[in-house]
């Protein structure tokens, strides 16, 4: 991960500790007890999807390590206090303004999942991050799982009540993925996986 961190950084007079010290935040924030889907194995596939897709931008990549570094269930914030954090956090190793801001905004966007029209990056991240609701059968029971593991003191007819809004609200969409590249690879599985949940939560 220091790696791909260190690719994604963009920089090669990065001062070592400092990657160090960050990254480890990074870490600990992802390996915190009650993260049963937003964890760092969550980070790494995204990661891994990267490099099969062929996605090289840093400000994505970024994104991907910062996006879930807050995460409380339930709570609304957490795309904004994600992206405080990494704001301050790249702040610290001397990354631009501007990519910071950019990086930042696409975290921010994780909240509702709009669809940009102008903004191809941030559409590639976005589409990174719902790709879980098109992977294999297996996987994506593992992912929903998960989800209900980081609620734990929902009722259980609110956690269903919750999570059917939610995957109806996908499902109406015309189309879940922005972009043609991850369409074509997800689009019709995460259409049967919602159809499929829908079905045990009713």
């Amino acid at each position: 991960m220091r790696k791909k961190f260190l690719h994604a950084l963009d920089a090669t007079d990065v001062d070592p500790d400092a990657v160090t010290e960050e990254l480890s935040a990074v870490i600990r924030c992802y390996t915190e007890r009650h993260r049963y889907y937003h964890n760092l194995e969550h980070v790494k596939r995204l990661l891994a999807l990267c490099d099969e897709m062929e996605i090289n931008d840093p400000e994505i990549m970024l994104a991907v390590f910062y996006h879930d570094t807050i995460y409380r269930p339930g709570d609304s914030r957490n795309e904004e206090e994600s992206a405080a954090f990494a704001r301050e956090s790249l702040a610290r190793l001397g990354v631009d303004p501007g990519r910071v801001e950019q990086v930042c905004g696409m975290i921010l966007a994780t909240a509702d999942h709009p669809k940009p029209r102008d903004d191809l990056t941030t559409q590639f991240f976005l589409d990174l991050d719902m790709s879980i609701l098109g992977a294999a059968g297996e996987e994506y029971q593992s992912y929903a799982e998960g989800v209900r593991k980081e609620h734990p003191l929902l009722p259980d007819f609110v956690f269903r009540k919750n999570r059917r809004k939610f995957l109806k609200k996908i499902l109406a969409a015309k189309i879940i993925f922005c972009t043609d590249q991850f369409r074509e690879k997800y689009e019709v599985a995460a259409r049967a996986n919602i159809e499929w949940e829908l079905g045990t939560l009713s």
